[in-house]
């Protein structure tokens, strides 16, 4: 449980350090292959940023034994039933999922 908590907090951090530069990725991205700012393509350019962000973020959580970033995501499952999770567990991970946001 602790183990998890400290992959929650990780992941946290890391999705929040990384998301505030999804916007200079995107200019960035955008100058390289000459896109002006007022294109529509610019938006294109921006979901795949976001895509790529995602699918490395939840790869991270595999790799740390199913941590999260999500707080809202492990309460629903809770409240669904779905999962591992015990409101003990939930009373560990929740600090550490919010810590960083």
């Amino acid at each position: 449980m602790i183990k998890t908590a400290i992959g929650d907090a990780l992941m946290s951090f890391g999705w929040m350090f990384t998301a505030s530069t999804l916007g200079i990725a995107t200019a960035v991205v955008a100058e390289y292959f000459g896109v002006d700012e007022e294109s529509k393509l610019i938006h294109a350019i921006f979901t795949g940023i976001i895509m790529v962000h995602i699918v490395f973020c939840e790869g991270m959580t595999v790799a740390l034994g199913g941590a999260s970033f999500n707080p809202t995501a492990n309460a629903a499952m809770y409240a669904a039933g779905i999962g591992d999770d015990t409101l003990l567990s939930m009373a560990v991970r929740f600090p550490a999922q919010v810590i960083y946001t």
